[in-house]
């Protein structure tokens, strides 16, 4: 500091240094709070789709049990492999519906009362993962009694 010739303000310096280290320290702790949030984020969703699986494959279970006729269970489970086993197809309320019933086509106002009465929800949204679930249970059921039809 003593061979610079010109009248430097070095506490000024010192200052704006330690606000830029203080601001990327701040930053650093930003980014593992963002990783923590994502951690916990991450074990939520996986939580959550299992648990909407579990609920729609128990749904679909009871559906096929008492209301599915014979129809509706062989093109449910015709459809079944593709759509219970890539876990990048979305599953959507309206196409699950028109997969059951072709007949009716892609008609929403059936097809959310279908859902609304089934999923027992105040929506007649179930999720992909819900709607997975629920075509796996009402085809593992058409499964066990195929052979003895």
């Amino acid at each position: 500091m003593d061979t610079v010739k010109t009248r430097v303000n070095w506490s000024a310096v010192v200052r704006d240094a330690v606000e830029r280290k203080l601001e990327d320290i701040q930053r650093l702790e930003s980014v593992t709070v963002n990783k923590s949030l994502v951690e916990r984020l991450r074990e939520s969703k996986a939580k959550f789709e299992q648990d909407e699986q579990a609920n729609g494959w128990e749904v679909g279970k009871q559906w096929a049990e008492s209301a599915a006729e014979y129809g509706d269970l062989v093109r449910l489970s015709s459809l079944a492999p593709a759509l219970t086993n890539d876990p990048y197809v979305e599953l959507d309320p309206l196409g699950v519906y028109a997969a059951i019933f072709p007949d009716d086509g892609p008609d929403r106002t059936s097809s959310e009362e279908f859902w609304k009465e089934y999923s027992g929800a105040e929506t007649a949204y179930p999720t992909s993962d819900w709607l997975r679930g629920f075509v796996a249970g009402s085809a593992e059921v058409f499964q066990q009694v195929e052979d003895d039809l």
